[in-house]
């Protein structure tokens, strides 16, 4: 009796384990669309910027964390041994250095914004990898002037809002990169792959 009180429950439980090893599987499986150093994440909606660079390997953890907090790239909120996480410090993007016109950037409005995004990086001999993630910007109230002709002067403000990148944004409504926004990450790329590529040695420490 007790021999068939156990095949029964196998028998119930079987299709739950199915279940869960093929979305388990399926997850793994699902190729990310890239941009550049891009990864876009269908199922939540979300981007990160991420890159392995390589550097000389007399540098080590501390003088390359050293480098990106005195430089005034990244505001930490933790620095363990082999690994710095915190925000990036927030700043606009200088189009003219990444051979852009003004008026040649694409999303005008967004590429000019002050940036904001979460930075982890991680540290092993010879090479460090960085995840941007959580990519926001802020809104300047350019839209303001439309939806003022609209509904009047009394008409609220975007200004000062903090915008993401994640969600409608980069997504259409069937979970794929919106061709168009394309041509902004390509822009957005050559940003992050600049001010994270470690430069300098600070003459004054030793090394």
């Amino acid at each position: 009796m007790n021999q068939m009180k156990r095949f029964l429950l196998a028998l119930l439980f079987l299709p739950l384990i199915s279940n869960s090893q093929i979305n388990n599987n399926s997850d793994n499986n699902v190729e990310k669309e890239k941009v550049e150093k891009f990864e876009f994440d269908s199922s939540d909606r979300t981007v990160k910027w991420i890159s392995v660079f390589e550097i000389d390997s007399s540098v080590n953890a501390k003088q390359l964390f050293d480098y990106f907090i005195k430089d005034n790239i990244i505001k930490p909120s933790l620095i363990e041994e082999t690994e710095l996480s915190g925000t990036l410090i927030h700043r606009t993007i200088n189009h003219k250095k990444y051979g852009y016109t003004l008026f040649g950037i694409p999303y005008i409005t967004i590429a000019t914004a002050e940036q904001r995004a979460n930075i982890k990086i991680q540290y092993k001999n010879g090479r460090y990898r960085v995840v941007v993630s959580n990519l926001e910007y802020l809104n300047k109230g350019d839209s303001d002037i439309a939806v003022k002709g609209l509904f009047g002067s009394n008409a609220a403000t975007s200004k000062g809002n903090i915008e993401t990148y994640d969600g409608v944004l980069t997504f259409n409504s069937e979970g794929n990169v919106r061709e168009r926004v394309k041509e902004l990450y390509i822009f957005l790329d050559k940003f992050y792959s600049d001010i994270f590529q470690f430069k300098k040695i600070n003459k004054k420490e030793e090394w």
